[in-house]
């Protein structure tokens, strides 16, 4: 060890400063040391504390623990039967365990209880301290003193007050102050006890004097330097030197702060930005509420105008006041106009009358110079000729109504001859046809009555098929039928109902025999079976049924076993197969029965002999009994039914052709029928008729014959041609004048009476509107008028009103202002539902309690929408945008940083490290060992680095809206995958990528690795796994690369001794040989550590002669009480 500590000292300067060792430790009332006062006194180099397992050694160890460390570090390892310890927690050994000295449990009623030294029902206390001596001599005194109330249940029950003096102390005189009165360790009067005495109100405090006073820690990272001591302490096994370093001397990265706060951070900004989507969302929801709302107030204005103006058809209402006024308004407007066209007409007719008079005249004078010039014969030619040419005139209308009978005849008559062999042949008719009549019908009731059994089997086999719908089975629609009602009525599910028919099917190779089977077997395939312990039960519930055809039923023990052996492929029972049932055994015994189980023989010549025998046709033959035939059943043997289906399907598709026929020759038969019919009534038309009634060319003749003898005797005399004409020529312009002097006078008549009419409704209109107009309780404003003004208006569509349509177009009216009203009325229903829909789709989206979703909620949800507007979506959508881009320019900025940062800083401190390590030298040849880091790229890292640079230049780059929305969706998939994994903000397809240890632990990043180098520098060995190495060599290099670092993180790397000294070691070197155990113990010390070893007594020997003092556990198993021995080694200091 001199020469040790001579090669250190000449390889680093001597830098003056106070060197703290841990002098002792004192505890009371912890773990087994109970009662009184236990001190652990530690050599200033090394010292080994021992003892059989459970006797207390991780006790002191922990004590130290929970005397320097924050409450969330774990005790040791050893102590909570764990590698490495955990958090303290109720099933581990804790503050509170060790200080009420548990020494077992057991479970009372379900309940777990501690079994302790102390505090069993009643408050205890307790207290550790550690004295530190300097090399200067100084003592500093760190104690943490207790108390336990009785009803404590956790660590965060037990009170607890941290203290620190000058100079050494005695905890045990802290028994007085343990609880005074209501107070536990008054500061004041243990102030007045022990006036240097410091109380620390938290941990924080308390630490920073540790720090200060003994010098733990460079630049304020004395909690790092005590963290590391207490990795080092649990001593937790590591399979490489990576492992190792990570564990043990780097903590954790300051990334995940950080990451944390740009997570924070865009966490506030996500909700920035689901408000503002929400208020989008509300404002597009709420929007058309303003105009569904003035819709809504339209359609009630024009409610209540409508009630203000009342019926138009009423006599006491502004609408019937207005229907008065405007009525005679039309009635004297078209009194004006009767009155002049009145006087238009009286002048026409004046004229006229003058005119028809002198027509007359001069037709009395032109009929007199015609008749003394010979026209009487030429008069009576015409006379004669105008009723020969009326009688022709009838005779044709009356042989059109003859045409109609001729045509459905196929007749025609030219002569008198032909019309009276029609009528001869009319009235044969009837005695022809009726023989052939009758015929036709007897044929079509005939082929009606071979239709109906038709239809009944397309009916029948119909139903067939839709029953084999949805099974296998092949039984008929009857049996599922009455199983489907002896279910229902005894309760016993269909399943359990099963007939022989379902549970038995032709063998493979056997189908020529399924006619022979079905006939023997007829009447047991159709047997239902029933439970046997259910029979009672079915026959009461099926007693009220009325069942047709009769159901047979057997009851059956269920998963009886057959009592049949070998079955005979000659029988029956042999060509079957049974299907797999808890009625298989009976139904194999019931067909095996000799009763049934008949011998198929091939032909009728095998029939004789005994028993009974079947041929493949279902020819039976049992003696001399025999049977054939066809039953009248359809085959229901069988587990599958496809052939019955398409047997069925066959016949009912020929059913249907027959069908068919039938019906297109019957109505051929109704055709002839319906022709005969048609010829008879058309013969029997022809005899209303007589030959005169329709012989039209006999008068054509005559008059035609007449009409030249006229015109023969004009031809003779030219006169009395002229004198003629000029008579027909007079006759009808004294017509014209008589009609038109005529016409005037209806139409003066006419105008005459209308005016005459139209006096009287003004008179009692005006009767009407005057007495309304009287009654100050109507009144008629302008806006009123001017709504029925407008209906008026679109009800006349450009038509002039005038009496005549006065009251349907007053109707027309009516029905347009109520319908008016039942649109306002419809919309204003209308309205109203889009906005209570509106507002109960708000509310189920943002539901608020103290809100309702009716109308009366109206100015609530105008308000918020008012709200929204006032604040402005679009400037919220600024700030969120600016917001963004600062968070993307500035948090993720310092993430990329720090993840730099950290890996430099993992580089930076492994060159301090090896600083220290190239002056101690290392392994049996002494060398020197260095630490070196290889930088790694893993493929997640390298992409969120690449992600996160994209996203930090969002902010120094022109981005559009849009753009920056997409993107920020994508920063919630980049944020998600360095989020914890419990973080309720992710989803469930997010927890799935997160991955934040591999990203922001960046000790991930890189490789460590030791090699050891000989005294000239070259590469000596390579250490990287620790696997293959012997305990020793892993305890050596350990001590090396932790103390190298614990030197570097308290702040010593450049004096020549540590400041802060103590190292304590939880069975520290237990798998060391004692060559390797020494090297470690040396390089612990040559680095000027302090070492308290735990350690059990089976690896002691191995470490006894390099320590200088040994402290001895025992325990009483039967107290649970602990105590404690010293041992120094002379010599050895």
């Amino acid at each position: 060890m001199t020469d040790l500590n001579l090669t250190a000292a000449s390889a680093r300067p001597l830098i003056p400063d106070t060197h703290w060792r841990v002098e002792q430790i004192q505890v009371i009332n912890w773990g087994g040391f109970h009662q009184k006062t236990s001190t652990f006194q530690f050599h200033p180099d090394a010292t080994i504390v021992t003892g059989a397992s459970g006797v207390g050694k991780s006790t002191i160890l922990d004590a130290y623990l929970a005397l320097m460390m924050p409450s969330d570090v774990a005790f040791n390892g050893a102590s909570n039967a764990a590698a490495g310890g955990r958090v303290r927690g109720s099933d581990q050994r804790s503050l509170r365990t060790y200080l009420k000295g548990k020494t077992d449990d057991t479970v009372e009623d379900g309940v777990t209880i501690d079994k302790s030294l102390r505090g069993q029902g009643k408050p205890t206390w307790g207290a550790i301290a550690a004295t530190f001596i300097a090399d200067t001599g100084n003592r500093f005194t760190v104690v943490r003193a207790y108390f336990v109330p009785a009803a404590a249940a956790r660590d965060g029950d037990v009170l607890k007050r941290m203290m620190t003096i000058p100079g050494a102390f005695n905890v045990g005189d802290l028994f007085e102050f343990a609880r005074v009165g209501s107070e536990s360790y008054p500061a004041k009067a243990m102030k007045a006890r022990w006036p240097e005495l410091r109380i620390y109100g938290s941990y924080d405090e308390f630490s920073q004097s540790l720090f200060s006073r003994l010098g733990i820690g460079q630049g304020g990272d004395g909690a790092k330097a005590l963290e590391l001591l207490a990795r080092i302490q649990a001593g937790t096994m590591s399979r490489t030197v990576d492992e190792l370093y990570k564990k043990l001397v780097i903590e954790l990265p300051e990334t995940f702060k950080v990451a944390d706060e740009a997570i924070a951070t865009f966490d506030e900004l996500d909700e920035m930005y689901r408000k503002m989507e929400v208020f989008q969302q509300q404002a597009s929801l709420l929007e058309p509420i303003v105009d569904l709302h003035a819709q809504m107030t339209e359609a009630q204005d024009a409610i209540a105008q409508a009630r203000a103006l009342g019926a138009v058809d009423a006599d006491d209402t502004p609408a019937g006041l207005w229907r008065l006024r405007t009525h005679v308004q039309i009635l004297d407007a078209e009194a004006d106009q009767l009155r002049e066209q009145i006087a238009t007409i009286d002048d026409q007719l004046r004229t006229a009358k003058t005119v028809t008079l002198a027509q007359e005249e001069a037709l009395d004078a032109a009929k007199a110079d015609y008749a003394a010039g010979g026209g009487d014969r030429d008069k009576q030619l015409t006379v004669e000729i105008a009723a020969l040419e009326t009688e022709a005139e009838s005779r044709r209308r009356t042989r059109v109504r003859l045409e109609e009978p001729l045509t459905v005849l196929g007749r025609t008559i030219d002569t008198e001859d032909d019309f009276l062999r029609l009528q001869a042949d009319a009235r044969a008719f009837p005695a022809l046809v009726q023989e052939q009549e009758k015929e036709l019908r007897n044929t079509r009731d005939r082929m009606l009555s071979e239709e109906v059994p038709l239809g009944d089997a397309k009916v029948r086999i119909r139903g067939e098929l839709r029953s084999l719908e949805g099974r296998t089975s092949r039984i008929d629609k009857s049996m599922i039928d009455r199983r489907r009602l002896v279910s229902e009525a005894s309760g016993i599910p269909v399943a359990d109902l099963p007939y022989v028919a379902e549970l038995i099917d032709i063998a493979d190779g056997e189908e020529g025999w399924r006619h022979a089977v079905e006939t023997i077997l007829s009447a047991s395939a159709r047997r239902m079976l029933i439970p046997a312990e259910l029979q009672d039960q079915f026959a009461h519930a099926i007693e009220p049924l009325h069942l047709s055809p009769r159901l047979y039923f057997d009851g059956v023990v269920r998963g009886s076993s057959s009592r049949a052996t070998l079955l005979d492929p000659d029988k029956v029972a042999g060509k079957l197969v049974f299907k797999d049932s808890p009625y298989q055994g009976w139904v194999i015994d019931h067909i095996a029965d000799p009763s049934r189980n008949a011998l198929c023989v091939p032909s009728p010549r095998q029939l004789p002999g005994d028993g009974l025998r079947v041929t493949p046709s279902g020819q039976t033959r049992r003696g001399t009994h025999g049977a054939h035939g066809v039953n009248s059943s359809r085959a229901v043997i069988g587990f599958d039914n496809a052939d019955i289906r398409e047997q069925l399907e066959r016949e009912a598709q020929e059913i249907e052709e027959a069908l068919a026929a039938s019906v297109q020759a019957r109505a051929s038969i109704e055709r002839q029928i319906g022709d005969l019919r048609s010829r008879g009534i058309a013969y029997e038309k022809t005899l209303f008729f007589g030959w005169t009634d329709v012989d039209v060319h006999s008068p054509v003749s005559s008059a035609a014959a007449l009409r030249k003898q006229q015109v023969d005797l004009l031809a003779a005399d030219g006169a009395l041609a002229t004198l003629k004409k000029q008579v027909e020529e007079m006759t009808v312009a004294a017509g014209l004048a008589q009609r038109r002097q005529h016409k005037l006078e209806e139409t003066r008549k006419h105008l005459g009476d209308a005016h005459e009419k139209n006096i009287d409704e003004i008179d009692e209109a005006n009767t009407a509107l005057w007495a309304l107009e009287d009654d100050t309780t109507v009144t008629l404003d302008e806006a009123l008028t001017a709504r029925l003004d407008g209906a008026w208006a679109r009800v006349l569509a450009g038509e002039e009103a005038t009496s005549q349509t006065w009251r349907v177009t007053l109707r027309r009216l009516s029905e347009q202002l109520g319908d008016e009203v039942a649109r306002a009325a419809s919309a204003e229903q209308s309205t109203i539902q889009q906005i209570e829909r509106t507002f109960q789709s708000f509310q189920n989206q943002w539901y608020d309690p103290t809100r309702g979703a009716t109308l009366a909620s109206y100015r609530e949800y105008l308000a918020i929408l008012e709200d929204i507007t006032r604040v402005g979506l679009h400037e919220q959508r600024e700030q969120w945008r600016r917001s963004a881009l600062q968070w993307s320019g500035k948090s993720l900025r310092l993430l990329g940083s720090a993840m730099s940062s950290a890996v430099d800083e993992i580089g930076t401190r492994l060159d301090s490290v090896n600083a220290i390590l190239e002056w101690l030298p290392f392994g049996p040849t002494d060398g020197r060992l260095r630490i070196e880091m290889r930088r790694l790229a893993p493929q997640r890292v390298t992409t969120f680095r690449r992600e996160l640079e994209s996203f930090r230049k969002l902010a120094t780059k022109s981005t559009s809206d849009e753009e920056l929305v997409v993107r920020f969706a994508q920063m919630r998939e980049f944020i998600a995958r360095i989020r914890k994994r419990d973080d309720p903000a992710l989803s469930p397809a997010q927890r799935e990528t997160v991955a934040r240890e591999d990203i922001l632990d960046v000790r991930r990043h890189v490789e460590i690795t030791a090699r050891e180098l000989a005294q000239d520098g070259e590469p000596a060995a390579e250490y990287s796994s620790l696997a293959g190495k012997s305990g020793g060599e892993m305890q050596e290099l350990v001590a090396f690369i932790v103390g190298a670092a614990l030197r570097f993180q308290l702040g010593d790397e450049l004096g020549q001794l540590p400041r802060f000294a103590p190292v304590f070691l939880d069975e520290g070197f237990i798998k060391a040989d004692s060559e390797y155990a020494g090297r470690a113990v040396e390089a612990w010390k040559g680095l000027g550590f302090q070492l308290i070893v735990g350690a059990p007594l089976d690896k002691y020997t191995g470490l006894e002669r390099h320590v200088a003092q040994t402290i001895v556990i025992s325990k009483n198993r039967d107290t649970g009480r602990s105590f404690v021995d010293h041992v120094h080694h002379v010599g050895r200091a």
